[in-house]
């Protein structure tokens, strides 16, 4: 597993010896076994319910990235912005004062959090035309990891459940819904 985690990902490190202390197998020999059972395949074992009946609201690219926008900014107009400054306030600005907030747990992980971050920490300093300028780049990097997020979930249904032997498509019946903005 060395040579296929990185070494600053030191949550799945983590993982991965705690999997070893519990099972007293290598991880990489579970994942070996789990892509070995019936209905496995290179991203895991068999699916839980193997005769699951998946619904996915398959979109052309462009147009999930036109709603992808829209949807932020919605968000925006229904208050994101005085969400994360009262979250900020009373969540995390002493790990900020110490330094010490961490994006790889909890809450923190989300969306949007990683990417607010030097405009919360702006709140209180810096004139108002470099606070408009960190929103603005807070925002362009919010809808980027947002697109890149719904792209990973499109791959990821792609390949744990389209590309399947015991796969049976239905008929498209959302075409009109998959190409209209």
């Amino acid at each position: 597993m060395a040579t296929r985690l990185h070494p600053h990902n030191k949550r799945k490190i983590i993982r991965s010896l705690q999997l070893f202390e519990q099972t007293g197998l290598p991880h990489s020999e579970l994942l070996r076994r789990q892509h070995e059972e019936k209905g496995g395949g290179p991203l895991g074992g068999p699916l839980k319910y193997p005769n699951a009946c998946i619904f996915w609201l398959h979109a052309e690219q462009a147009v999930l990235e036109v709603r992808l926008d829209q949807r932020v900014d919605e968000m925006m107009e229904a208050g994101l912005v005085e969400e994360l400054q009262n979250f900020h306030r009373r969540y995390n600005q002493e790990r900020v004062a110490e330094n010490s907030q961490d994006y790889q747990q909890g809450i923190f992980q989300s969306i949007g959090f990683k990417e607010f971050h030097q405009f919360l920490v702006s709140e209180a300093q810096g004139p108002e035309e470099v606070r408009q300028q960190l929103l603005d780049q807070a925002l362009q990097a919010f809808r980027t990891v947002t697109k890149r997020y719904a792209r990973k979930q499109n791959k990821w249904v792609r390949n744990r459940f389209l590309r399947r032997k015991s796969f049976l498509p239905a008929a498209p019946l959302l075409s009109f819904w998959a190409s209209v903005a």
